[in-house]
């Protein structure tokens, strides 16, 4: 999101907000508009010659069965009829009026990122201007706790589960360090990077499927030069083997590296690519680095994002001549060696399948869970998991 000032007249200024593409000019209106076209008054052709923006609400559209599945076929802005920006209430007003909600703080904020809202909001407590100090303080606590944990940002890959993960332990101190990779938002290039903050974990939300140079460069900085003794390394499954094998030997040269090492969080991997190759391959098909939002893999496709919300798909066959010669020879999808495993196999769009490998692993996932960064049930179609595990296997075989 920018803002651009185009004009100022003394205490007054016209300027230009860009989110996700489009643009506001302001200052402006926000009309408020009912989710359900057949209770909405004002025409919406009259709506779209006037605004840039509205705001609806996302609690009405998730407890009404029809509005919710078309929402999460189609999105928001097809229910609504509106293609410009679209925000979101969280069911707060409703809070405020009936005193309880049918809705987890975190599955709203979920279910907003489902129906690609460009802004959505949490759900915060609205206390009445009269009640007593404590009240206020105790109610105002738990809104900033609601809101620490919908720290998932729109461009977070699996479900932000592993940014939340690490974000408690930072919170907690359960941690002091994690290895992650982040990208050039302009070039896409890829490094290792060493988070020392809940803030610095966000910067590495969102994976691009790409790999340029040693991933675990920023493991000597962490532990040789900055002396961290409670880290965490988040990597695909050749990653997380590689710390695996630093862990199981008895090479003394390894032992800072062996006591240092806290938790090891794998992502589901089915290939990564050559940065080189692949920025080539875009740039042949008229699509700039920057334009780049995500990259996930999804039904035997590598989907591509654009910040416009476009999106592009190509067959992994067609990208096969940028897979890295080390996704040829590694069978391994889920990343067996690790504490915990995430992927965006075996759930519905925007939740993540995690799988929880020792008592380690769980400890983790649960303080964040108690601690409100995330909400689970166990719907997970594992079978959608070991097909695809095996398929990988296969591959190996086959070569």
């Amino acid at each position: 999101m920018t803002f651009e000032i185009k004009h100022r007249d003394a205490m007054g200024r016209i300027g230009i907000l860009n989110i996700n593409g489009k643009k506001i000019e302001t200052p402006t209106i926000m009309p408020v508009i009912h989710p359900n076209p057949k209770k909405q008054i004002v025409s919406m052709d009259l709506i779209k010659k006037l605004a840039d923006v509205i705001i609806t609400n996302s609690y009405i559209t998730y407890r009404t069965k029809h509005l919710r599945e078309i929402a999460e076929e189609k999105g928001i802005h097809k229910l609504i009829g509106f293609d410009k920006v679209i925000v979101t209430d969280s069911g707060s007003f409703q809070l405020g009026v009936y005193g309880e909600v049918d809705v987890e703080p975190l599955e709203i904020i979920e279910f907003q990122e489902k129906i690609g809202v460009d802004v959505g909001t949490i759900l915060d407590i609205p206390t009445p201007p009269d009640v007593d100090r404590d009240r206020a303080e105790s109610e105002l606590e738990e809104t900033l706790k609601r809101a620490k944990a919908s720290i998932e940002i729109k461009n977070a890959q699996n479900g932000g589960v592993v940014t939340a993960i690490l974000a408690n332990a930072f919170d907690e101190g359960l941690i002091d360090g994690a290895i992650v990779m982040v990208d050039d938002k302009w070039t896409l290039e890829p490094e290792s990077y060493l988070a020392l903050s809940k803030e610095d974990v966000l910067k590495s939300a969102g994976s691009k499927y790409l790999w340029k140079g040693p991933i675990l460069k920023a493991l000597k900085t962490a532990v040789m030069e900055k002396k961290l003794r409670k880290l965490a390394v988040v990597g695909t499954p050749c990653v997380i083997n590689a710390i695996y094998q630093i862990l199981s030997s008895d090479n003394d040269l390894l032992k800072p590296f062996r006591e240092a090492i806290r938790l090891k969080i794998a992502l589901f991997c089915f290939e990564t690519y050559d940065y080189s190759k692949m920025i080539k391959k875009l740039s042949e098909d008229g699509i700039e680095p920057w334009e780049v939002k995500k990259m996930d893999i999804e039904a035997g496709k590598l989907k591509i994002t654009l910040i416009n919300g476009n999106t592009v798909e190509y067959k992994l066959k067609d990208v096969e001549f940028a897979m890295r010669n080390g996704c040829k020879v590694c069978g391994d999808f889920t990343g067996l060696t690790s504490d915990i495993s995430v992927g965006n196999v075996g759930t519905e769009k925007g939740y993540s399948t995690v799988l929880i490998r020792n008592k380690w692993g769980e400890g983790f996932f649960k303080r964040a869970v108690y601690n409100g960064y995330i909400t689970y049930d166990e719907n997970v179609d594992l079978d959608a998991v070991k097909k695809l595990a095996e398929l990988k296997r296969k591959r190996v075989k086959e070569d």
